[in-house]
């Protein structure tokens, strides 16, 4: 009898080992999808998303829930990508506008200091360095912005790249086909990984 229960607690021991943890499988995905979609530009996000659309869309994998998943997480991640560029932009603008209104101001200074009389102050003497100075101000505060966004469209991302993993499992046998077609035939290994570690393992 013992020996009976050994092998039974045995067997159930070996097959919670073979369950696969979706939660850990799904974290893994997102953050090796993530990280190799990060670090490109956003016009080469954009030619893989399209890419990668046309490939799912060609087994029907476009279709599904997971792989659209994918496919729009993929997209939120080039938005990202985006507004990550436009960053440096926005801050060499302000940083140009910021000079433009200094040496407008040193002008100002020099023809004061060489004709105290003729060059007088007066109210809105420096109206075009103030607004200068507010555009820059503008230029800054979209920049600072756009980290919040990005953070947003990528917390986005990571959701639904984990939603794709643990959604996968309630599809039937030829779905699941469908979108191992689509990951292979894409050649994303975190997605090929992510999909297969979900498979029923051999306890």
């Amino acid at each position: 009898m013992r020996l009976i229960l050994a092998a039974i607690f045995a067997g159930l021991a070996s097959a919670a080992v073979a369950e696969p943890d979706v939660e850990q499988v799904a974290a893994a995905f997102a953050n090796e999808f993530r990280a190799g979609n990060l670090f490109v530009s956003e016009a080469e996000c954009r030619a893989r998303l399209s890419q990668r659309h046309a490939t799912f869309a060609q087994v029907g994998g476009d279709k599904l829930a997971p792989t659209a998943f994918v496919l729009e997480a993929n997209r939120l991640i080039c938005e990202a990508l985006m507004h990550q560029e436009a960053i440096p932009l926005h801050r060499a603008e302000a940083a140009r506008l910021t000079a433009e209104a200094q040496r407008l101001d040193q002008i100002w200074r020099r023809d004061r200091a060489a004709d105290p009389v003729g060059v007088v102050d007066f109210p809105g003497r420096d109206a075009s360095q103030q607004q200068l100075r507010s555009d820059a101000r503008w230029q800054l505060e979209t920049a600072y912005a756009k980290g919040f966004i990005i953070a947003d469209l990528q917390a986005e991302a990571d959701r639904l790249l984990r939603l794709a993993i643990e959604d996968f499992g309630r599809f039937g046998p030829q779905s699941k086909r469908t979108m191992l077609m689509a990951a292979d035939a894409d050649g994303e290994k975190s997605l090929q990984e992510g999909f297969r570690d979900l498979l029923p393992r051999a306890s």
